[in-house]
């Protein structure tokens, strides 16, 4: 009965804020937290009928076909939202897990979200099941007049991002960003399963699958292109048949790869996973490799802190909590400073001036940091510290204690 005024969908740090703001998840296109459209859709196919699950149908500009797999529900964990999608023949369930595990710093600071598909059959009979995703360009930028390119660097992973680059080349409140790159990688179940991707865009993509269950065959090579210029994809389908009674999984990994994090004082500093010489490339091998693994560990960290938040105060103030986990920690950055051999933690401050390491902000977060992880909030005031003890190459000179250290990313 809970209905959040945002789902959290991939939310992993203040860039990578996608959210669902409506009340199914095929009502509407997911969106950046302050509104603007960060496209993913959803589709499956059913025995040759199509029918939606997540973003609008042909009229909103998605996928072109307007019956809907009916939402039965959505749940928010600390780590991981759950929509249940139903009719008489199947029921879908869609996962959103972010290896959100305060006690773990590697995990904590990996850009990364798995998106999971279980099918089951609920009327006794086997169904030819395929399962239609896609993301658009606009992940990657923060306005869709942009330049992007995109490539397959390894095997089962694509790649996409501005042609710019310019590296913390913004600050502000509702900017997204439009430098790194955002990736996916997708893996065969078996020898035996059917998986295809594409880079190809959207309208072309979305029909195919439609009309027959196909996705290109060959990748779009027209670059580089505006992320408006027809709306460049990457697409993924799956084919398998789902048994009677029996349940079939399906996953992609996604992540996005920021290279530099924070610009503190003049100082470029990396996100935390890439401290010792770690690329993209490895990290998102490392984390598609261990995902039934992390899906173990995030289920039982969600188990244990739901059951300890219920026994605190009841399962309301659990639901609440649950979704104020996924706020706090997806407005928080994990870097890796150098010079001085630590890990920071840096937070953005949000609907208001889009501040950094904001004090009357850190304030309210800090009962989550002291009880999930007290290192957590040592790591967030110490470059506070550092800034009003004249420990940095600017002086702080004024008569008050700092409120804020600049504007994310930019100290």
């Amino acid at each position: 009965g809970f209905r959040p005024p945002a789902v959290p969908l991939i939310v992993f740090d203040p860039f990578m804020s996608i959210w669902s703001m409506s009340d199914h998840l095929y009502d509407d296109w997911p969106k950046f937290w302050c509104g603007p459209i960060k496209a993913l859709v959803g589709a499956i196919r059913v025995d040759g009928k199509t029918y939606r699950f997540m973003g609008p149908g042909a009229s909103g500009g998605g996928i072109p076909v307007d019956d809907v797999i009916t939402q039965k529900s959505v749940r928010v964990e600390p780590t991981q939202t759950y929509y249940i999608f139903q009719n008489d023949q199947v029921t879908l369930q869609v996962r959103f897990s972010t290896p959100t595990i305060p006690t773990d710093l590697d995990l904590l600071s990996q850009p990364v979200t798995y998106i999971t598909f279980d099918v089951t059959s609920n009327d006794g009979r086997d169904h030819e099941i395929e399962i239609y995703y896609d993301q658009t360009a606009e992940i990657a930028v923060s306005n869709v007049n942009e330049q992007v390119t995109w490539e397959r660097p390894a095997e089962g992973v694509l790649k996409m991002g501005t042609t710019a680059q310019k590296i913390l080349g913004k600050a502000g409140d509702c900017d997204a960003i439009n430098w790194g790159y955002a990736y996916v990688k997708v893996l065969p179940a078996s020898s035996s399963d059917q998986v295809f991707t594409a880079f190809a865009g959207s309208n072309l993509a979305r029909t195919g699958f439609v009309r027959d269950g196909t996705i290109p065959s060959k990748d779009d090579t027209r670059v580089p292109r505006a992320a408006n210029d027809d709306w460049p994809v990457i697409a993924v389908s799956w084919k398998f048949t789902v048994k009677s009674g029996a349940t079939e999984s399906r996953y992609l990994t996604f992540a996005y790869d920021d290279i530099e994090s924070v610009d503190f004082l003049g100082t470029r500093l990396p996100p935390y996973w890439r401290r010792n010489g770690q690329d993209a490339i490895g990290m998102l091998n490392n984390a598609t490799r261990d995902y039934q693994q992390r899906i173990q560990q995030l289920t039982k960290y969600d188990t244990e802190l739901l059951n300890d938040l219920s026994a605190a105060a009841g399962p309301k103030y659990a639901t609440i909590a649950s979704l104020s986990f996924r706020q706090t920690f997806g407005g928080c950055k994990l870097v890796w400073n150098a010079q001085l051999n630590t890990p920071w933690y840096f937070m953005k401050e949000i609907s208001s001036d889009g501040d950094i390491q904001t004090v009357d902000v850190i304030f309210p977060a800090s009962p989550l940091f002291f009880y999930t992880n007290p290192l957590l909030m040592e790591l967030t005031m110490i470059p506070l510290l550092a800034y009003a003890n004249n420990e940095t190459n600017i002086p702080y000179n004024l008569s008050w204690a700092p409120h804020h250290l600049g504007t994310y990313p930019i100290c």
